[in-house]
């Protein structure tokens, strides 16, 4: 059969290596080299010019082919065979490495640039929270029974209804966890009760208003959206605002599972819970106005004693 060859002439005698072989080792260094010199997303002209002296170097599989071919007085169809076959092979394994290289390199680079991304978001996270007044460590996280969670369905349900943001939600859960550990109390100190422990007696409805878990949410929200900036302001100064406490501060520890628990039935991101804070993250503004509304509310509605808050705590 007339096989297409190249002639190499020796000093002392004459071999044929088909052109077969070294045409396919040849296209395959040279897939190598396109593969080498294209440089990873990103990379630098130096880089490039680095990685196309690299491929200057990895013809060594055509030499290793010549090399074979050369080494003997003759050769059979099956040495030319075997010789194509074990070029092929070490240009495989050369490619290889070589993508095996390029794909660790950016991996680790699209690892680097993912730390960095993690790091410029919790540290957003954290400016966030310390403008809204959220303290990761004062932070409660109680277990709830069937009870609890139902009531604490009926308070983000009744926010839903009224077309409130999430938010309002987290400041009406936190202040119910404080109030009456989200279980709706027939009685309280003096005349409070229900989720909120709103007294009848300060106008928030009738004893059978104020222990409906319904009717108590929707009053809690009315006086809510009175309170000047309140979807700016820290949990703790709206839900004192609404419930004119003696312990307005204790409102602030149930922040975190009150927003567990909204995410979790509203189907919302922890990160959307948090307040949404003026330019500037000062609530020096917002605090006056809230604190003008307790005033006013604390002189027509005695304050919660102190009793209240030993049992909710």
């Amino acid at each position: 059969m007339a096989r297409h060859a190249r002639e190499v002439v020796g000093t002392t005698r004459r071999r044929v290596v088909p052109t077969t072989v070294l045409g396919t080792v040849a296209a395959a260094v040279a897939t190598i080299g396109v593969a080498t010199v294209r440089p990873p997303h990103g990379a630098s002209a130096a880089d490039a010019s680095a990685e196309m002296t690299d491929a200057s170097t990895q013809a060594g599989p055509v030499a290793a082919a010549e090399q074979v071919l050369d080494t003997g007085p003759g050769h059979t169809d099956h040495d030319l065979a075997q010789a194509e076959r074990a070029a092929r092979d070490a240009a495989r394994r050369l490619l290889a490495g070589r993508i095996a290289a390029i794909e660790a390199e950016t991996a680790a680079k699209a690892a680097e640039v993912a730390a960095k991304a993690a790091a410029v978001a919790r540290a957003q996270l954290l400016e966030l929270q310390a403008r809204c007044g959220y303290h990761p460590w004062e932070q409660r996280h109680p277990d709830h029974d069937r009870d609890q969670l139902r009531n604490a369905r009926t308070i983000i349900s009744v926010a839903r209804a009224m077309g409130l943001p999430p938010r309002a939600a987290v400041i009406a859960l936190a202040a119910a966890e404080q109030e009456s550990r989200l279980i709706n109390m027939r009685g309280g100190d003096l005349d409070s009760a229900g989720l909120f422990q709103e007294r009848p007696s300060a106008g928030w409805g009738t004893h059978r208003q104020v222990t409906d878990p319904a009717y108590a949410t929707r009053t809690f929200y009315r006086v809510l959206l009175k309170v000047p900036g309140w979807q700016h302001l820290p949990v703790t100064l709206v839900a004192q605002a609404v419930e004119v406490s003696a312990f307005g501060r204790a409102y602030a520890r149930w922040e975190a599972s009150s927003a567990a628990l909204v995410s979790r039935y509203w189907h919302v991101p922890v990160i959307a819970l948090l307040c949404e804070p003026r330019p500037g993250g000062r609530h020096r503004a917002d605090r006056n106005h809230a604190d003008r509304h307790h005033q006013a509310r604390a002189t027509g509605s005695a304050h919660k004693s102190e009793a209240t808050h030993r049992r909710a705590h």
